[in-house]
């Protein structure tokens, strides 16, 4: 067994026949943290294969061979990194890249992997050739917001990493763009010109289609944009962190190549991030990105949260808090599950112009355990409610629950379907009071100048045979009916002209009780006004409390003579009467 001293001492040292084992205790030479060595085996050739500087050593008539069991215990100090956030790595970290990409006909997707520990990488650009894979790995902490592997900027203006890559992973990196601005004085979106230093972080320039996966990534103090994508498909990045970042951390465009029509970017999900204090002009810029998903995103202090206009995207679980402005997602096609805006934070989700598609293209739904509310049509196979029920043999009294009005002049609407009773129909009906036939009552509830008032009507012969209500100030009213015995169930709805929980903190809210009342004395004592009216605004029909029918229609002139053009029947009160016309 042999043992050296450095990658370069292996070069020079010839193994005594073919099979010889060499340690090698470090890379370089007094390396006090004895970084990238192993065990090496020595073959004797007169053609030894080309050195690599990392798994191959090779001297004129002998070579040594790095005993590899798995290619991922590998990483850029065995190819002669420093990881001191000093030294250039980037020379070691090409020697990697070569090898990674002829390590194994059946292993072509292998990537660098960089240790625990900090790392320079002067700006490398592949934009040469297209390359089928650029992976790049960090220490494998599973906690993104804490990668153990960080690169650090050297302040130049070209990217860390160019790529012309049509798949893309990095996992596991902490980028420090070591860039700082004057937040103080420019209370605008940060530009680039305002940095002390603009480097970007990694930018892909392949055009139809690209795939790129990142997780476990963490940026902060970048002057240029983090990420830079176009025309992706299949790409999910996830437990993505920043902190104090300047420039944009996600540009996500197209190149409108004319085959495939790559007129925008695609199947992007975006999972598990948050992003703070960000004071570019988009922390997120993505627009015209179709099949998105955002899920269990935060974004926080940042000035300008992001643009994802003209876009198809699926949101669940998103946060905004204290952002100056909007988050951009007009002309979208967007569905929010789970939205949280706090302190300020807002959306936006207008339509304007210019716009990608065409106006049918668009609109939005958003769910909350508060409500629904949406900008497109809704079809269900059929509609119900909320419901008590009464099967008993008598007439019982049930609180339907509590009403909010926090505004002047609002309203509720409390529209009821019920039946008095199972019997058939049978003969012609004649009064309107008692004749049997389909049934609602509709009870209309308005805060009044100094105290909240109700109205109500019914159509056929319902079960509600009384309302009360408990007026508390001129903002509450609790509310009861009693059913008739028998009757079966009783479903409601309610209308309300607002606010919602949508438009307002403080909104119009409904609490259900559904209870049978048991202690009739917490009943309310006041009724509704039973009157009702339809009109046109010139004329109409109605009916008021003392039972009297009430009729608006244009004066006439008297007739010029008493005998009567004809006769129209109306029942009165069960009975048919003869009414003359002229």
């Amino acid at each position: 067994m042999i043992e050296v001293n450095s990658f370069a001492e292996l070069r020079t040292t010839a193994p005594a026949k073919a099979g010889d084992l060499a340690i090698l205790r470090r890379y370089y030479d007094k390396d006090s943290t004895f970084r990238g060595g192993g065990d090496f085996v020595g073959f004797l050739s007169a053609t030894p294969p080309a050195d690599d500087s990392g798994t191959l050593a090779a001297g004129s008539t002998f070579y040594w061979k790095r005993v590899i069991h798995d290619p991922d215990e590998l990483n850029i100090y065995h190819f002669g990194g420093k990881g001191d956030g000093v030294t250039d790595d980037s020379g070691a970290f090409k020697l990697m890249m070569s090898w990674a990409q002829t390590f194994n006909t059946n292993a072509k997707d292998l990537g660098v992997r960089f240790p625990a520990g900090k790392f320079l990488i002067n700006p490398i650009d592949y934009t040469g050739t297209d390359a089928a894979f650029f992976y790049i790995y960090g220490d494998d902490n599973p906690h993104g917001a804490m990668p153990r592997t960080t690169i650090v900027s050297n302040k130049s203006t070209a990217p860390v990493f160019k790529v012309q890559a049509r798949r893309v992973a990095i996992k596991g990196i902490a980028w420090n763009g070591q860039a700082t601005a004057d937040i103080t004085t420019n209370k605008a979106a940060i530009t680039s010109a305002m940095c002390t230093n603009q480097q970007p972080f990694f930018e892909n320039t392949i055009v139809a289609g690209e795939s790129v996966v990142i997780n476990r990534f963490r940026a902060s103090n970048n002057g240029g944009t983090v990420i830079k994508l176009l025309d992706t498909l299949d790409s999910k990045f996830d437990q993505i962190y920043t902190l104090t970042t300047y420039g944009r951390v996600f540009d996500i465009g197209w190149s409108d190549t004319a085959a495939g029509v790559w007129d925008h970017s695609t199947a992007i999900e975006l999972t598990n991030a948050n992003f703070q204090t960000g004071y570019g002009d988009a922390t997120l810029y993505m627009p015209r990105v179709t099949q998105g998903i955002l899920r269990n995103v935060w974004i926080e202090h940042t000035r300008f949260p992001g643009d994802l206009s003209d876009g198809g995207w699926t949101i669940d679980t998103l946060n905004l808090e204290d952002c100056a402005n909007p988050f951009n997602m007009n002309n979208g096609r967007v569905q929010i599950r789970q939205l949280n805006l706090q302190s300020g934070g807002k959306v936006s989700l207008d339509t304007t112009s210019p716009r990608w598609l065409s106006g049918y293209e668009y609109g939005w739904r958003r769910d909350e355990s508060f409500g629904s509310t949406m900008t497109g049509s809704m079809k269900a196979g059929w509609y119900t409610g909320f419901k008590v029920t009464n099967t008993s043999t008598s007439d019982k009294w049930y609180k339907l629950g509590k009403i909010n009005m926090p505004k002047d002049n609002q309203q509720w609407v409390v529209e009821m379907i019920s039946k008095a009773t199972n019997d058939v129909l049978t003969g012609t009906a004649g009064n309107p009071v008692t004749a049997l036939s389909s049934c609602m009552t509709w009870l209309n509830i308005s805060r009044c100048s100094t105290a909240i008032y109700a109205d109500i009507q019914h159509k056929g012969s319902p079960a509600v045979l009384d309302v009360k209500l408990n007026r508390i100030g001129v903002t509450y009213a609790e509310i009861w009916v009693k059913l008739k015995a028998a009757s079966g169930d009783m479903m409601f709805n309610l209308k309300s002209t607002g606010p919602s929980r949508f438009e307002s903190g403080e909104c119009n809210l409904f609490t259900p009780d559904l209870s049978e009342v048991t202690d009739s004395t917490t009943i309310g004592t006041t009724s509704p006004n039973a009157r009702m009216s339809l009109h046109n605004g010139l004329a109409g029909i109605g009916a008021n409390e003392k039972g009297v029918l009430t009729v608006a229609t244009v004066a006439a002139t008297a007739p010029t003579t008493t005998t009567a053009a004809g006769y129209i029947t109306v029942n009165i009160n069960g009975t048919d009467r003869k009414i003359a016309y002229f």
